[in-house]
């Protein structure tokens, strides 16, 4: 179950089209964030299931699983509102490393920092951007890991 714990947010979209050095970099790394969050919030296999599926998940542990991770990645802040800084950090590593894939998370950043609210609970701003991401990459084409 831990293997999928990269699912957790929208960078792990991107590691599909990074070479496999960094794409090991990376996962490796979401894979630590994601078992200290798993730890953290005690999430069930159910709630990381869903998230598997593309689905968002309707627990308040899955919900809060996914705004851990984002916290720890620096894309929300504790008060639950988007860190830009953060993501725009992270969307600018990913277009050193391959530009055309940096450029569609910038726009799936840019769609979904525009249209999620971000002024509610942590883990309800969490779950809906990563819905929002979830549609988003599939309009663009861009692959997830499942």
């Amino acid at each position: 179950m831990m293997k999928y714990l990269i699912l957790l947010s929208f960078v792990f979209v991107a590691v599909n089209g990074l070479s496999s050095q960094d794409a090991s970099k990376l996962t490796k790394n979401i894979l630590k964030i994601g078992q200290e969050c798993l730890k953290e919030i005690g999430a069930s296999a159910a709630d990381v299931t869903a998230i598997m599926q593309k689905k968002v998940p309707t627990t308040k542990e899955g919900k809060c699983l996914i705004f851990c991770v984002h916290q720890k990645i620096g894309f929300q802040q504790s008060s639950g509102k988007t860190n830009l800084p953060g993501i725009e950090g992270w969307i600018n590593e990913m277009k050193s490393l391959d530009k055309g894939l940096g450029d569609k998370m910038q726009q799936i950043a840019d769609n979904c920092i525009s249209s999620v609210d971000d002024s509610g609970d942590g883990c309800e701003v969490a779950s809906v951007s990563f819905g929002c991401y979830v549609a988003k990459a599939k309009e663009l084409g861009v692959p997830m890991m499942i």
